[in-house]
């Protein structure tokens, strides 16, 4: 996302923590990931209105108002609802309507999450801003100890694509490739510096030679016919079977997902 327009930076924040005076009795939130860690923090109450696309925690997310997409959510709707503050996210959500909304004086928290650190920073936020149960606290501490464990001595080259048509995989900077880094993953595609989320042949694909593939269910729902195709592909992962598929959720939301997501990527990173 551009840089935000000086004019328009007291009403946005991008470190919620150097904002004590701000007040966040009501939220709305713009990022389906983050309306999920506020329920898991014991925030959802707050809530006033999500996005359409905020489907996580069920039922409580199906019982609040919804203000339109990540990508085009109602500034009008949601002026009309008067929040205290507005999550938004640098790469979910459009610096027009983050502008926008500044516009209408409402107070945006533009959060960026980038890696498995900047989760812990996220968190550390929320404990530092919300009144959270010590329970949630413990619960934030045991994520941050996974988060710290030393990585797997072994090491499997992956190759974890996001989209078909054209192929595309995440890069360095982004947070799936440092939850993988972290579960013993070498990300096929890390180096590359054209796109966070560059686009990628299938002969690129096959000289990169992947031990593993992991084809996530989100943001582009990976199939059976999907794996059967790069079954085909001469790479070590098609001839032991290493392909799988999987939550997409589990790697691209950031959160207390990590706490399902680490064991599990550990696991299938380390079959032979």
């Amino acid at each position: 996302m551009p840089e935000i327009a000086n004019n328009l930076m007291p009403l946005i924040t991008t470190n919620l923590s150097e904002r004590p005076n701000l007040h966040r009795n009501t939220i709305i939130s713009l990022v389906p990931s983050i309306t999920e860690l506020l329920f898991d923090l014991g925030l959802g109450g707050r809530l006033i209105a999500v996005t359409d696309y905020c489907i996580h925690p069920e039922p409580e997310t199906s019982k609040l108002p919804k203000i339109g997409g990540t990508k085009n959510p109602s500034v009008t709707s949601i002026s009309a609802l008067r929040p205290d503050l507005v999550i938004a996210n640098k790469e979910e959500n459009r610096r027009i309507d983050v502008e926008r909304l500044a516009r209408k004086e409402i107070n945006v928290w533009l959060t960026e999450v980038n890696s498995t650190e900047d989760t812990s920073a996220l968190l550390q936020q929320f404990a530092d801003c919300f009144d959270l149960t010590a329970d949630t606290l413990q619960k934030i501490e045991v994520l941050n100890n996974i988060f710290n464990q030393p990585t797997p001595s072994r090491h499997s080259k992956v190759f974890c694509p996001i989209w078909k048509d054209p192929w595309m995989s995440p890069a360095q900077d982004t947070y799936i490739d440092s939850l993988l880094s972290l579960c013993g993953a070498i990300n096929v595609f890390h180096k590359r510096e054209d796109s966070r989320y560059p686009k990628v042949s299938i002969d690129e694909i096959v000289n990169e030679q992947p031990d593993c593939v992991l084809l996530p269910s989100e943001p582009y729902e990976f199939t059976e016919r999907d794996a059967d195709q790069l079954k085909q592909l001469d790479i070590p992962a098609a001839k032991t079977g290493r392909i799988h598929l999987l939550d997409g959720s589990l790697i691209s939301w950031y959160g207390f997902r990590a706490l399902q997501a680490v064991p599990l990527l550990r696991s299938l990173l380390m079959r032979s």
